[in-house]
């Protein structure tokens, strides 16, 4: 998959001396035929979260939910 930045300049990057990250993202769409790939990497990305937030807050019945829906998009 491909992730086009559609800002990528210099004020977007952090340099640490070893590592580039690039930052900004608010802007990033998928490159050319990528869009279902995109959509689906950001559902599953989604799904983590909700798992590691309801693991912190105490909800089994969700963090549960949101694995299995994790497990389907991987």
């Amino acid at each position: 998959m491909v992730l086009r930045h559609a800002d990528y300049t210099a004020r977007n990057w952090l340099w640490d001396g070893a590592r580039l990250t690039v930052i900004d993202l608010e802007m990033a769409r998928p490159g050319p035929g990528e869009a279902a790939a995109f959509l689906r990497t950001v559902r599953a990305f989604d799904a983590l979260v909700m798992v590691v937030w309801c693991h912190t807050h105490g909800d089994p019945a969700g963090e549960q939910r949101f694995r299995q829906a994790l497990n389907l998009l991987l």
